[in-house]
């Protein structure tokens, strides 16, 4: 690696385990969406989904069994069911993306070229996943019109901004 490459290295490498921490957490936050009236909120995520009346609120795993859904709910779940599993692959991908580029830098043999390319095609396949798993999010909590976006859902977008520079650094690395 060049004078500049390790540096690059380590930047992407620190943006990646960001990213898989910050998709850890929209992934795990059952707020994608929410609905409020005045003594109700209601809070949807991709696992789990919470309500609270008046007070103590309640939460409760989604089903996953979109056998059990009838009409247009069935489209949601399957909604649901791939935006769990898209968020869920960008979060293993940035974590494998993430070690990788770590152990590319403490390895630093230029044999090492399989772990190089794979180092800069993760970040990018963790970016795919990320965009498609929140476009599908979004889409499965915007499907109800009374249920507005929520916390999860900008971790997420933000999640995706940062993946894309990671990668863009991991390119960029010689």
């Amino acid at each position: 690696m060049a004078s500049v490459g390790p540096i690059l290295a380590i930047v992407s490498g620190c943006i990646m385990l960001l990213t898989f921490i910050l998709y850890v957490v929209s992934n795990a936050l059952p707020e994608w969406g929410v609905s409020e009236s005045q003594s109700e909120k209601a809070t949807i995520g991709l696992w789990r989904a919470c309500i609270s009346i008046n007070g103590p609120t309640k939460c409760g795993n989604i089903i996953s069994d979109c056998e059990l859904y009838r009409g247009q709910a069935i489209q949601r779940c399957h909604k649901m069911i791939a935006a769990r599993a898209f968020v869920t692959i960008a979060c293993i991908l940035s974590a494998l993306s993430a070690v990788c580029i770590f152990t590319y830098i403490i390895i630093q043999t230029e044999t090492n070229q399989i772990l190089f390319m794979i180092s800069k095609v993760l970040p990018i396949l963790s970016f795919i996943a990320g965009i498609i798993g929140l476009a599908v999010g979004i889409a499965f909590i915007t499907s109800s019109d009374s249920v507005k976006l929520s916390s999860a859902t900008f971790v997420d977008i933000v999640a995706v901004a940062i993946n894309v520079i990671g990668a863009i650094l991991a390119v960029l690395v010689r």
